[in-house]
Parts: structure tokens; sequence; C-alpha cells
């Protein structure tokens, strides 16, 4: 956007009314360039009349903004909601204006294209072969973020890797080369230009870290002193740390990555360390990021993100601390305004006067805040309270085993509240390295299961607070937690510890309902490998057995966004998968894995899910065509989704087949002939190996 549109920006206008708003002219009808004095509420495109408006709307849809630009003292220019926006609703969807490697304080080594750390990949020592810095592969070396940046230009003058003299860590390193990529827009791409240089650069706290006294030198350094600008350099600078978004990831098959982003309209939305929308960024070479609402947002109310992901997980302090370091502003959202943090308290020690109650700052957002204890009001200095934490914090980090952690836990519930930020942390790790051996291994007790079912909860209770809706911290607990109670309960159906079948049949209703609320956030997140990391199931329980049957693992298309991946693979891949699980978990699941075999022999596999069959066994066998064991059960699968059916023997040689999600299908017995009670209308009867069609209203008696 250059300048003179940056001035047309009103309260009332759209930010994207200046690059797509009418063919000609902003009081000409969208439809038929008439004059127009109509407008759709939600972005402001013009209409001549209320009939081309819904002429237009099957097109205009696909462009009409959920939000609108406002500007106020507080935010400056900000993004707030045009219309009532649901929660998982894709707000914006846009790619990078500006992406680059962000440097680790280690030094560790990132490709310059795919920003990978190069080290996990067993390639640190790689490097490109014409510029010599590092780069993980070749095609990362031909990759036009690299190619086309600084590779022409560090080759052409020689500058190594690090540079020579430099006496600057290797994340300043990296930061040059961010800023560089940056100052090259302006001759590669005016009109990028223009627009990237009217996002906001000057901080509240006034741009006055020590990178902006040193750019000079770093550029001397660098040998890039008659590239741009000082100025350019200084202004790159300021709308990176105003506007940055920092990300770190790990691609499927490849180590962890660390990318920071400039996005032109995402970066109008505002910070909150609880914020009603969240963030990803697709893997590379994509970069596209996609903002979804994470509650229900009321037509008007701020759009907000948080700048990192690493921001909420900390206490207020800690993120002051952060967010003034990266963004050099000051947070004033209402988490970081409450000195109970949304009654969270996540930075709340314990009083060592009374010991019941909660010591909180009596200013959060002034970092030398005195401290008082809400029950007795003892009064505590910063730098107590600092010391405090420090000695946690260090006691944390020399932390080395799981058990070292667990001890960390429970020496640190007698000074911080049981929700502090340093107890969730060591918990959320301690699930994390447990996860692998809790699933693996059969040798798990149940009273182990239990702690670590414990840890997922207390940790999923927190980020309730701090973390609401379809965020990224609710999406992996519930799966986390799904997982963990599934593990225990196949523990208890295998090992016959339970004999009340409502029981087992009500915890495995609730861990769907847990992975159901997961995929809610999974099913829109473009920053992981969906397959993997959701295992979407329902657990069922037979009335004949105890065991468990999985329904609807992994096979999450139906309710998948359909654009997201290469449908064919994505599927293929799945099928493939569910098959190699169930297969390892013989033979509790040997029925369903050998159903995948047959799934396409099915003749009921294109047919509707509320339908009954009814025949003797050799009827049903043939009609089949696949081989039918009439003690056990059958599996096959419909067009939508898993479905599981019981087959049982009925005192007059019958076999019936049950529906089980979302009722069983209730089966009576008359004069010794199976009665169907549901009322159901499709009811299909086996002869000869033909599948015969009978239209039944009510209930009736098959004969």
């Amino acid at each position: 956007m250059d300048n003179n549109a940056a001035e047309q920006c009103t309260d009332d206008n759209q930010w994207q009314q200046h690059e797509v708003l009418t063919r000609s002219g902003k009081d000409a009808c969208n439809l038929c360039n008439a004059p127009a004095n109509k407008s759709c509420s939600a972005c402001q495109v013009k209409y001549c009349s209320a009939q081309h408006q819904r002429e237009d709307w099957p097109t205009h849809k696909n462009d009409c903004c959920p939000f609108k630009l406002k500007t106020n003292q507080k935010f400056g220019r900000h993004f707030v909601a045009a219309r009532r926006l649901k929660a998982g609703t894709l707000v914006i969807q846009e790619d990078p204006t500006l992406c680059a490697p962000r440097g680790l304080p280690d030094g560790s080594p990132i490709c310059l294209s795919c920003c990978v750390l190069m080290e996990s990949q067993g390639k640190s020592s790689y490097r490109c072969s014409k510029c010599a810095w590092p780069i993980c592969s070749p095609e990362c070396e031909q990759h036009e973020l690299h190619a086309q940046n600084e590779c022409k230009i560090f080759s052409e003058r020689h500058i190594k890797y690090p540079p020579s003299e430099c006496e600057y860590p290797t994340y300043i390193v990296y930061k040059v080369v961010e800023i560089l990529r940056g100052v090259l827009i302006k001759e590669n791409d005016p009109e990028l230009w223009a627009k990237i240089t009217n996002l906001q650069c000057v901080t509240e706290l006034g741009n006055k870290t020590d990178l902006f006294q040193d750019l000079g030198k770093l550029r001397n350094t660098f040998g890039v002193e008659d590239i741009g600008l000082e100025e350019d350099w200084k202004r790159i600078l300021g709308i990176l740390n105003v506007n940055n978004f920092s990300m770190k990831g790990r691609r499927n098959g490849h180590g962890p990555w660390f990318t920071g982003y400039v996005f032109l309209q995402s970066s109008m939305l505002a910070h909150s360390c609880l914020p009603n929308c969240w963030w990803g960024v697709s893997m590379f070479p994509d970069h596209k990021i996609q903002v979804r609402t994470t509650v229900d947002v009321q037509k008007g109310d701020v759009l907000t993100v948080p700048y990192s992901y690493i921001y909420n997980a900390f206490g207020t302090s800690k993120r002051q601390e952060l967010i003034q370091d990266d963004g050099e502003f000051i947070c004033k959202c209402e988490r970081c305004e409450d000195p109970t943090e949304l009654n969270s308290f996540t930075s709340a020690l314990i009083c060592r006067k009374c010991r019941n109650g909660s010591v909180l700052p009596l200013h959060p957002l002034v970092i030398d805040s005195e401290w008082q204890c809400n029950i007795c009001h003892k009064k505590y200095f910063w730098d107590d309270i600092n010391n405090t934490i420090q000695e946690l914090m260090t006691k944390l980090e020399q932390c080395e085993t799981v058990t070292d952690m667990e001890n960390f836990i429970k020496e640190a519930q007698g000074t911080v509240h049981l929700n502090h930020w340093l107890i969730t942390e060591a918990e959320d790790a301690v699930c994390q390295q447990r996860m692998q051996t809790l699933y693996e291994n059969d040798e798990v007790t149940l009273e182990e299961r239990d702690v670590h079912i414990s840890m997922c909860e207390h940790l999923l209770k927190v980020k309730n607070l701090t973390a609401p809706g379809f965020s990224l911290e609710r999406g992996r607990l519930l799966n986390r937690l799904a997982r963990a109670r599934f593990e225990r309960l196949d523990d208890i159906v295998k090992n016959n510890t339970v004999e009340d079948a409502d029981e087992i049949l009500a915890e495995a209703e609730f861990i769907y309902v847990l992975y159901d609320e997961a995929l809610c956030f999974y099913k829109n997140d473009i920053t992981e490998v969906l397959i993997g990391i959701v295992l979407r199931v329902l657990l069922n329980l037979q009335q004949d057995s105890r065991e468990i049957v999985l329904r609807d693992p992994f096979l999450l298309a139906h309710s998948l966004d359909p654009n997201y991946g290469p449908d064919a693979g994505y599927r293929s891949w799945r099928r493939s998968q569910w098959e190699e699980w169930l297969t390892q978990r013989e033979p509790l699941h040997r029925s369903a894995a050998n159903a995948v075999n047959r799934r396409r022999k099915h003749p009921l596999n294109r047919k509707p899910v509320n339908t009954v069959i009814i025949g003797t066994p050799d009827e049903i066998q043939a009609a089949f065509t696949g081989t039918l064991d009439p003690q056990g059960s059958y599996y096959f699968w419909s067009n939508r989704m898993f479905e599981i059916f019981d087959i049982r023997r009925t005192s007059g040689g019958h076999l019936i087949i049950f529906r089980c999600p979302p009722t069983y299908i209730s089966v009576g017995m008359l004069a010794g002939k199976p009665v169907h009670l549901n009322g159901y209308s499709d009811v299909k009867t086996a002869s000869g190996g033909n599948l015969n069609y009978e239209r039944k209203k009510k209930c009736v008696q098959l004969n």
C-alpha cells in the first residue's frame, strides 16, 4: 500500500479495499459499475441496488472480508470483526512479504532457505557452493529465497560465514540477513517496498535497542555499507521488531525449523496474551499464514493474536520481558493487567507468612512492582520475588531426566502456586517424555498411567483459562489426554479388571469427545503433519465381549477442509497407516485389520448406513462375497467413515448386523423370528447370495 492509499484508510474502510474494491472506483456498483449508494456491511463494497448485491453474492462471498480497519490510541491501526465470527472462522490467508531464518542463541547453523536446524540433519558442515553459507541441500541452494537475495552479494564480495572479525553472536548474523532481504525489496520490487514501508516501524519504547545503535558497524562488518541507505536499514529493523511473527516447528522427516515473517495484512492484528485468534504458517516452501478465530467473536471486537507461540506459557513478568525485548512494546492486554491472570495464578507464589495466600503483583505492568499476599496482605519487594523465581528457573534448567523434573515439581509446589508457569512447564516436559514410554511399553502400570493423565488434566485446566477455544495448546493437550485415557482403557479391557460394561462405554464415549474437540483445532492446522498427530477414535464395547474396537481412526476426510493437501495421497497414506497400526495391535483388532483388506469387496460399501441385514449365515456369507465368521464380529467400510457392525446369532439361526454409533439397533424376538424395533425403513434380506430391498415403515416382524 502506498502512502496516499494509507491516508484513505479511515475507520469505515477495509484494509484490502485499496487493492480490490470495485472495478471503477469506490462509488461504483461492483456488478454493473453504475453509481452506487448501498454497500456490503462486512467489507463496504458498493452496489447500486439490493438486487445487484444479491446477484453478486455467489461471487463476492469469496472475497468478502470478515474484518475492518480501525484506528485508536491504544492499538493504532488494527482490525475489528466486521460481523459475528464463529470459532474456527478463517480470517486471513496470505503469503509473506518477508521471511528469513531466525538465529538461535547457541549459534547452531540454520538453512538460509528452508530454515531447518542443520545439525538435526547431520548436515551442519554443508555449505552453499556459491557463497559458502549454511544450506542444507542443493535444492535449497537454488531456491529463490536464498539465490535471489543474499547469495549473489555474499559470493561476489567473498563474505564468509560468519564474517571475519565479527564480534556479534550468530543469531545477530541471521538478523542481518533478515534485514538485508528487506532492504533488497526496495531495488527488486518498488511497489512492494512502498507497501511494506507503510507498516509501523517506531515502537512504544522508541527503538532504543543496541542493534539500532550498531547497525552502521554491522553493515561495515558485512561489507554491505553501500547497499541501501542507513535509514532503510533502520526502517526495516523497526518493521521487523513491530510486525514480526516468529515460529518454530518440525517438518515431516526433517528437523526443527525457526523462521521469522512479515505479513502485510496479519501485521495489522493486535497482540494479546489472551488472543481470540490463532495463526499458523505452512511449511517450506509455501510459508502461507492462516489466521483463524479460536472463540466466537462478536461484531466490532478487536481481532488479536500472540505474535509468538512462546509467550503464552509464561507468567506476566516473564512475558513482558520477552515482549519488550522482541517487539519493544508493553502489552496491556486483559491477562497482563490482571494480577491473577484470569484466575489462573500462573505467576503466583505461596505466601511465606500465612502459607495459605497467593502472592501477586500490585501493579502487573510495572516490572519492579511490589507484591502482596491476597489473604494476610504481607508485602514483598520485587527483588525478593525475582530471586526466588531465578533460583527455581536455574533448578529446572539443571534437570536432565524425568525423575529430576518430577522431583522439581514436588519441591516447587511448596514455593509457588500449583498453576505457576514453572510447574506447568515442567509438567509439560514430563508428559512429552513419558508419552512414548507409556504408549509402547506393555509393562506400564495403571498407577503410572493415572499420574500421566492427572498431569495432562491439570495442564488442560490451566490452558482453558489462558488459551481458551481452538488454540494450539488446548488442541495438543486434548489429543494427548485422549490418547492417554485410551491406552488406560485398553489395558483395563484386555486385563478384564472392570466388570461394569456401562462404565467402560461411558469412558470410551468421553475419549471420543476429547478427540473430537482436538480435531476442531487440528483439522485447520497447517503447521503440523496431521496424520500421526491426531488419532480420532470412537471406542465401543461389544455386548458379547470385553474387547475394545476402534471407529474412525485417521479417516478424517469427511470433516477436513477439502483443500488440505493432495487428497488422493492423503487418504491412501491414512489407510495404510490405519492397517499397519491395527495389525500391530493384534489380536485385539485383528478383525478390523482384516476388514481393511476386504474393503472393496463389500456390496454394502456404498449403501446407506441405516441398513439391517437379515439372513442365514450361509446367505449373508454369500452376499458379502468374503470370509465370514458366524461366531465372531464383522467389520466393513461404509461410504462416509468407519461403521462397526455386530453380527449376532439368534435362536432362529439368523444373523443380525447392528449399527453401533450413535445408538444400537434394537432387535427382539417374536415367535422365533427377529423383530426390528427401531423403525428403520431400509431393510435388506439375503437370499441365495442376493440382497433384496424391502421398505418397512414401523416395527415389523421379519419372515
